[in-house]
């Protein structure tokens, strides 16, 4: 037993160390499991049983903070593909992770901006209070206002000389 207990410590100050992942054995998650539900399973009494719990208690903390470093590596790395020393049981998870980015950097940047919906216009007469297509009023306008009106609409005004499309160049 005591033999897995230096091999945590080992995996754990070598994950400390290193920039990338530590290399680990491919059975590592299944022995150290094993090692754990060992020690759950070991009975002792007074003093023993303290320590026994004790030492639970302290494999527990070092596997997860093994896991954390881990895992945060891995997500940092992951950016640049697969890390290298992942191992067999976390490849999956990593490859599902990278697959999630991909499609997120993918989808994001083939968002097309949305065509404009409203067109901007200089009137060029009195027009009264109108209803547009959006089924919303709009003015009244005065000769030389400035509006911002839905598409079919605004080409309506247009078309009737009422009013001058507002060319931008952004």
């Amino acid at each position: 037993m005591r033999e897995v207990e230096v091999e945590i410590e080992e995996a754990l100050k070598a994950e400390r160390t290193s920039q990338e992942l530590a290399k680990l054995p491919e059975d590592f998650y299944a022995r150290i499991s094993h090692f754990l539900a060992t020690l759950e399973k070991k009975e002792a009494k007074g003093l023993e049983k303290e320590e026994l719990e004790e030492k639970k208690k302290v494999i527990a903390k070092m596997v997860e903070e093994l896991l954390e470093l881990r895992i945060r590596k891995a997500l940092a790395l992951l950016h640049k593909g697969l890390p290298a020393n992942l191992l067999p049981c976390e490849r999956p998870y990593f490859e599902g992770i990278a697959e999630s980015l991909r499609k997120m950097r993918t989808s994001l940047l083939s968002i097309q901006s949305k065509e404009p919906t409203t067109e901007l216009l200089i009137i060029n007469e009195k027009i009264p209070r109108i209803v547009a297509e959006d089924l919303k009023f709009y003015g009244p306008f005065s000769k030389g206002d400035v509006a911002s009106l839905p598409k079919r609409t605004a080409e309506i005004l247009v078309n009737k000389g009422l009013a001058k499309r507002v060319q931008m160049n952004i």
